[in-house]
């Protein structure tokens, strides 16, 4: 469980700027308690309706963020991650992936993660609508804090090669 009280602001230099907050693309509506919990460290940036956004639209909102909250609508391929550099993790709010080129996002340094506990949307009327939703929001957002802190996070299933060492190997010895 995140904890308003344990939420640091995460901040991201780039040559020659101050020091600003890390920008957070919402693709889609989520629970307005998800929105309030990242806003106490990211610059927040989320789409209000129930909408698909159109990709042009969503490129422009996402072209200088470090991290996305993704749905199953969205397709993030290696053209979007070319218009968006600065992208740092792809956190899915659902257990699939099929809409995530997660092999552009491993060479380019981005993390994916999902929130594999997810229960079916046809379970979700027996279980409360609003819990289940908001508990894979949550997920996702604190998948967001973990990478963007610098940790593994828990719902990652790439390992990014951002700041890794090139290993050399002669075969000699």
């Amino acid at each position: 469980m995140i904890r308003m009280e344990n939420v640091v602001a995460v901040q991201m230099n780039q040559p020659g700027e101050g020091v600003r907050m890390a920008r957070v693309v919402i693709t889609h509506w989520v629970h307005p308690e998800v929105i309030d919990l990242l806003r106490g460290a990211f610059e927040v940036i989320a789409n209000p309706t129930r909408e698909t956004l159109p990709r042009k639209e969503l490129v422009s909102r996402a072209k200088e963020a470090q991290a996305m909250m993704v749905f199953m609508q969205d397709n993030i391929d290696e053209d979007f991650l070319r218009d968006c550099p600065d992208l740092r993790i792809v956190a899915g709010a659902s257990k699939g992936y099929d809409n995530i080129d997660v092999a552009a996002c491993t060479r380019r340094g981005v993390w994916v993660t999902v929130v594999p506990d997810r229960i079916s949307s046809t379970a979700e009327p027996r279980c409360g609508v609003r819990s289940v939703l908001a508990g894979s929001e949550l997920e996702a957002a604190a998948n967001i804090f973990e990478a963007l802190s610098g940790r593994t996070p828990k719902g990652a299933i790439n390992r990014p090669l951002r700041g890794r060492r090139k290993i050399r190997l002669d075969g000699t010895g």
